[in-house]
């Protein structure tokens, strides 16, 4: 499957891939069936770099935005619960429990 976008980070839940990409946000593409078929997206405008789903919700390290959340109850239209903009540039999140993990460049961000 060809890419859309210029994509950076993938993580998979429940037959749905969640990428990030440099290109500007969110994409998510549904696994199953086969072939792969692309499903919802979220612009952010700027590049995102990283991507951890936990849940029925998507954690997003971009650039302009810092840390954006986005509810994937319906995978096929994530809706953005909330963005926090972080000191530096947003460049990767892990998700344990119910704390987010982001690295901004220059230091380790918990939320």
């Amino acid at each position: 499957m060809e890419s859309q976008g210029d994509p950076t980070a993938i993580d998979v839940q429940d037959g749905f891939a969640y990428v990030a990409d440099a290109g500007g946000g969110l994409r998510g593409v549904e696994v199953h069936p086969c072939p792969p078929q692309f499903g919802g997206q979220i612009w952010t405008g700027g590049p995102s770099y990283d991507v951890a789903v936990s849940g029925h919700s998507v954690y997003v390290a971009d650039n302009e935005v810092g840390l954006l959340i986005a509810d994937v109850t319906t995978p096929q239209l994530p809706v953005v619960m909330s963005e926090t903009d972080v000191p530096g540039t947003a460049k990767g999140v892990a998700v344990s429990a119910c704390r987010a993990y982001v690295v901004d460049g220059t230091s380790l961000r918990v939320f």
